[in-house]
């Protein structure tokens, strides 16, 4: 748990004993130093010791399609997650995979993995003692020791060895992608024969576009992993090549904080545990910033990439000094929620637009009649009035109301037409309540998703009429996403 603790206006965190779970990072080997307030690696203040290593392991393989952000926000947590600020940001060999992960209105990335673990950590096969020389410098000076050996030293290693296949899927609509989930199944094993064709044939009846990459952790050293275009049988064949060329590899480690050793001295540092929390945080933010960047439009995606680019390379030079520099911490925070707005909406307007062109369906016929008292209807919508899911996205209303007395014969035309708008909803509205308020057809083949509506109405013979039409529509340059 962290505490904070008070003297005087210097805000102090006291840290835990035992960190497990740490994601491995370059760099990283038993007993080595580290340092939880900037990430980084340190000397070794550790007597060298032989290791025992972990005998049991289990395989596993898993199928997950990244719907959501609460997919993806799960698979960084399990792969680079880490305390303080021993979270990974960089991507390599066992985190580029994540990188590979889009998800859209319109598509999605199925990730496949295999996975051999040793379940329990390599750890020092005898007690752990400090060299003479640090031992010496915690005594005397424990800030110096800090500054050299850092909080922690890597008491063990989990080894895996991992293989990811990636299939990122796109459609051309929203309804032909939950089509293709549904053909596919939640968990489909594309690693088997079976598996792989069932996924291939869904793809092809569905329309669905399909792009593959592999990454591998945890083989021989010297060995060269097939490449290429990858297809879904490719995989399999680099499956195959993986299994026969494992190499188990440290992909979690195990830390101890040097006062288990000494028995002696204190895990406090002059940093509050907000601000720990804050650079945790910010760590996962990078990968979340990443994959709404991946999954926008290239068109739109051009708009914020080099705000983006920005924030992750100041991200990456600051990471190790943020600790005490709270207005960089503060600032870059506020970068990445800017950043995450910006990024959200575009994929809300994605949304909208995928929503608008699947209610075109729903649209009347041109020139089918609709009258008020047959259906005992008031009021007609296709489309959306309003996005529900993030109330940010501006859809302006535009009303048009027409009434007559009575007439032997009237006609009247409700149009609207600006080039600089999208229709995303429409309505029309009888506003008789006794049912016999004539008739009203579509003028015009189709209205949403264009910028023109023609609704028309007619009264019945000897009758008075009243009507309105409300346009629902938008800025149509923030909506090309045309295919």
């Amino acid at each position: 748990m962290l505490e904070r603790r008070t003297m005087g206006t210097t805000s102090e965190t006291e840290l835990v004993a035992t960190v497990s779970d740490c994601p491995w990072r370059d760099g990283y080997e038993n007993l080595a130093g580290v340092d939880a307030v900037t990430g980084e690696l340190a000397a070794s203040a550790i007597v060298p010791v032989e290791f025992s290593y972990s005998g049991s392991m289990s395989r596993s393989e898993s199928f997950e399609f990244m719907r959501n952000d609460e997919n993806y926000d799960s698979q960084v947590a399990g792969v680079v997650g880490g305390r303080y600020n021993l979270g990974v940001v960089v991507i390599d060999a066992r985190t580029g995979f994540l990188d590979e992960v889009k998800t859209s209105s319109v598509s999605t990335t199925l990730v496949a993995t295999y996975e051999e673990r040793f379940d329990d950590y390599d750890r020092p096969s005898q007690p752990v003692t400090l060299t003479v020389e640090a031992a010496k410098l915690y005594h005397d000076d424990q800030a110096s020791f800090r500054k050299r050996y850092g909080d922690y030293f890597i008491h063990g290693s989990k080894r895996v060895a991992r293989f990811y296949a990636t299939y990122e899927c796109a459609a051309e609509t929203k309804v032909s992608l939950r089509a293709f989930e549904v053909a596919v199944g939640a968990a489909t094993d594309v690693f088997t024969s079976k598996g792989a064709s069932k996924f291939t044939k869904a793809a092809k009846q569905h329309k669905i576009r399909v792009k593959c990459s592999v990454s591998m952790y945890g083989t021989k050293v010297g060995s060269a992993p097939p490449s290429g275009d990858w297809s879904p049988e490719g995989i399999r064949e680099a499956l195959v090549w993986f299994k026969a060329n494992v190499q188990h590899a440290p992909a979690r480690a195990s830390m101890r904080h040097y006062e288990t050793v000494t028995k002696s001295g204190t895990r406090i540092v002059h940093v509050s545990p907000d601000r720990l929390i804050s650079i945790s945080m910010l760590n996962m933010r990078v990968w979340r910033v990443r994959f709404l960047l991946n999954s926008c439009p290239s068109r739109q995606r051009a708009s914020v990439e080099d705000e983006a680019l920005e924030f992750e390379t100041r991200v990456l030079a600051l990471k190790s000094k943020l600790a005490t520099q709270p207005k960089e911490l503060a600032a870059l925070s506020a970068t990445a929620r800017t950043l995450e707005v910006k990024l959200g909406l575009i994929r809300d307007r994605l949304n909208l637009y995928e929503n608008v062109r699947a209610a075109m369906a729903t649209e009347p016929k041109r020139g089918a009649l609709y009258e008020p008292g047959e259906t005992g209807k008031q009021s007609w919508l296709f489309g959306f009035e309003k996005y529900l899911p993030n109330p940010r996205l501006a859809i302006t209303s535009t009303q048009q109301d027409w009434s007559h007395d009575w007439t032997e014969d009237v006609r009247y035309t409700f149009r609207f037409s600006n080039p600089e708008r999208m229709i995303v909803g429409w309505k029309v509205i009888s506003k008789r309540i006794d049912g016999l308020n004539g008739t009203w057809w579509k003028d015009v083949t189709q209205i949403l998703s264009t910028s023109e509506s023609l609704v028309s109405v007619r009264n019945d013979f000897d009758r008075a009429i009243d009507y309105a039409v409300v346009v629902y529509h938008v800025n149509a340059a923030d909506y090309q996403f045309g295919r």
